[in-house]
Order: C-alpha cells, then structure tokens, then sequence
C-alpha cells in the first residue's frame, strides 16, 4: 500500500481555563476547514488526551490535553510557511480561547503505512 501523504504535522494545545466548550467549537467548527482550504493540506483530526497513558521510567507525560494531526502532501516547508502567513496577517480565525503554549512538530515519513491484517480472533476496527 503506497503512502497517501508523505508527510504530518503534530500540532498539541489546550484551551485557557474556563474556555474549553469555546476553544473545541472554533477548532472543530471552524479551524480545521480554513487549515484544509490552504495547499497541501489534505486531512484533519483531532484527538482528546486519554486515560490510558503509558507511565514508564523516563517517559515525559503530556502538558497538552489536546492533539490535531493534518496531512501534507508535497512540500510541508511551502505549505506551514503559506499557513504561517496567513495566521500572522489574520487571514485565518485564532480564539482568544486558545492557551499560547502551542507545540507544533512537522513530519515527513520514514515507511509506507503497515496495517494489521484481521484474523479471525483479532479483527481490525476502523474509526
């Protein structure tokens, strides 16, 4: 199976207190539209963090309760550049229920995507 998008973009953020019914309705409603109308981005989710975290030795737990992952197809440079801009002039909407401390982390991939084959006492669930 060849690889659909060679490349993502980890984006991990938290709404300010008090503000997160606010922050989810712009994300969901209406960020991950703009970002898919700009070039190179294909696809959006965004994922809650959950109870099940692996707690080892060394392991770093999240300070972000929130995670979005976008594709990029062709030159991720090009594309965060051509978003960057638009942040920056207001050509996309940002909340004011968005805390600061965003971390945002490119991508570009390494293999082909591997999925599990379903077996008969393991099948394979899709969301």
């Amino acid at each position: 199976m060849p690889i659909m998008t060679n490349n993502i973009l980890l984006v991990l953020t938290n709404p300010l207190p008090g503000r997160e019914v606010e922050y989810n309705q712009w994300y969901s409603e209406v960020h991950l539209a703009e970002v898919l109308q700009r070039p190179g981005f294909v696809s959006a989710r965004r994922f809650r963090l959950g109870k099940g975290q692996l707690d080892l030795d060394g392991f770093a737990q999240s300070q972000h309760s929130y995670l979005a992952l976008y594709e990029i197809d062709g030159d991720a440079e090009v594309a965060l550049a051509h978003v960057k801009e638009e942040m920056e002039s207001g050509g996309l909407t940002v909340t004011e229920a968005l805390d600061p401390n965003v971390f945002t982390a490119a991508f570009a991939a390494t293999s082909e995507t591997v999925l599990e084959e379903p077996t008969a006492d393991h099948a394979t669930v899709s969301k």
